[in-house]
């Protein structure tokens, strides 16, 4: 039958959009390009049949097709197994200190070896500056690519004629128990390693004073450790043990406290943990000046024969108690600013 202008509109209006869906629904399921020739000729082949049945006939296999391919997609997603889940190994957490004062525990030592880019580790910045290798922010001095002893200033002895050379940030010491470091890199990595063996040391320490430790009395004590292991009561770990951790092995907490057995045995009293007691039960002290009165002290001696102190034992800051106590002041306050800088700048 003749259709009205309005109505034969309509229809190839319906015409055009069937045809397009179709051939988009085919294309999908077949190797049809989809192109304008291919929807002219599907539109002009209903054009020329002129019957709304065509277009009925053609929506019902659009939708019976669109419904094998859903049916198609469903059931093959179905099947498919989700892929596999990876696991990436997290860097551990920024050390974010809110206080000074912060208690902590064994599980802060990863993240004061953390690396901040050019900043460095806390450590690294926390002894680094005392030793006057690292700046605040992390910068190298001079010092940092190697320097003399400064005990050489107040006592000359074989080692000073030797030229010993302290290396990196923590200025370490070639000896023969301690492995070889050719480059501040490597005397940096080395040293970490035994710094973290020692850190794990004080924390067993202060157990057995029931002290708990918060970061600074903890970073204060490690840079002891580094300035003078002896003064600090902590041991140097075993050559082989140094090696292995310093390859990176070892990394996990249980791992680190099964090395500390291989420590050589430590007969020491009196150290950085006693002395930290002895400041705060005896001597009435808190936070800064409880610190600075454990590191100085810490250098005074025992007599194993009778029990009594009796001697200062600093051969670098030449015995003298009052250039002992500047000393642990000066890098008391290094520390300080290597804490206030994590705090300015590591949120």
């Amino acid at each position: 039958p003749t259709q009205k202008p309005q109505e034969l509109i309509s229809f190839r209006i319906i015409a055009v959009s069937l045809c397009d869906l179709a051939l988009a629904v085919s294309s999908s399921l077949r190797p049809w390009h989809y192109n304008s020739s291919s929807l002219s000729h599907c539109f002009f082949t209903i054009m020329e049949r002129k019957n709304v049945k065509w277009l009925r006939v053609l929506g019902i296999l659009i939708l019976l097709t669109a419904g094998s391919k859903i049916s198609m997609g469903t059931s093959y997603n179905k099947a498919t197994k989700p892929p596999p889940q990876t696991t990436v190994n997290q860097p551990p957490p920024i050390l974010s200190i809110k206080s000074l004062d912060q208690k902590v525990d064994e599980k802060i030592i990863p993240l004061l070896l953390k690396s901040y880019g050019n900043a460095g580790s806390l450590l690294e910045r926390g002894v680094g500056g005392p030793e006057g290798t690292r700046r605040v922010d992390g910068g190298f001095n001079q010092a940092y690519y190697g320097h003399q002893d400064p005990m050489c200033n107040y006592n000359w002895s074989a080692s000073c004629s030797k030229g010993i050379t302290n290396l990196g940030s923590f200025s370490y010491q070639q000896a023969a128990d301690k492995p070889r470091a050719l480059t501040p890199l490597q005397a940096d990595r080395v040293q970490k390693q035994i710094l973290r063996l020692q850190a794990l040391e004080l924390f067993h320490q202060a157990k057995r004073q029931h002290l708990q430790l918060n970061l600074f009395q903890l970073l204060s004590g490690i840079d002891l450790a580094n300035q003078s292991p002896m003064a600090a009561c902590v041991q140097q770990p075993n050559k082989a043990v140094v090696y292995k951790l310093a390859a990176g092995i070892d990394h996990n907490g249980s791992n680190t406290a099964k090395v500390t057995a291989t420590f050589t045995k430590n007969n020491c009293s009196w150290g950085y943990i006693d002395r930290l007691a002895q400041a705060q039960r005896q001597k009435k002290l808190q936070g800064f000046d409880a610190v600075v009165y454990a590191r100085q002290w810490s250098y005074f001696n025992v007599d194993p024969a009778s029990g009594r102190f009796n001697n200062w034992d600093a051969g670098g800051l030449g015995n003298n108690p009052m250039i002992i106590k500047a000393d642990q002041l000066r890098r008391t306050l290094a520390v300080v600013s290597a804490m206030r800088y994590q705090v300015d700048n590591f949120k």
